[in-house]
């Protein structure tokens, strides 16, 4: 009867050992996701002070960063994306603008551009 006590608390102690490393690693896991939030933030708050000071390119800085901290979060995305936008505005109004085309305005194709594609 003792030979099967020995393997019993050896496995009862590696049992308690995976339970406690779990629980610590767990732990570890949380703090690193809350360091790397505070360093987001601290970029994100970086990059909106000079988006308010008018420094788009030391905004753009700051939320690459915030990507290159956490690139699966959204936080440095956002940040881009306000940056760029403020950076380009005079553009993106020409970007947002639609054209149509209506078939009465369509171009006619090339005849010979047809046949050197092979139509």
């Amino acid at each position: 009867m003792s030979s099967y006590k020995v393997p019993a608390v050896v496995g009862a102690v590696l049992l308690a050992f995976a339970i406690l490393l779990s629980v610590v690693s767990h732990d570890n896991a949380n703090a690193q996701k809350q360091r790397v939030q505070k360093i987001v933030l601290k970029y994100k708050q970086l990059s909106d002070k000079a988006l308010k000071d008018g420094n788009t390119d030391s905004a753009i800085k700051f939320a690459k960063l915030a990507i290159g901290a956490n690139p699966n979060g959204r936080i440095g995305y956002i940040c881009l994306n306000n940056a760029m936008s403020s950076k380009y505005k005079s553009t993106t109004s020409v970007a947002n603008q639609t054209t149509t085309t209506s078939p009465a305005n369509a171009p006619i194709p090339n005849s010979s551009s047809e046949d050197d594609l092979g139509c």
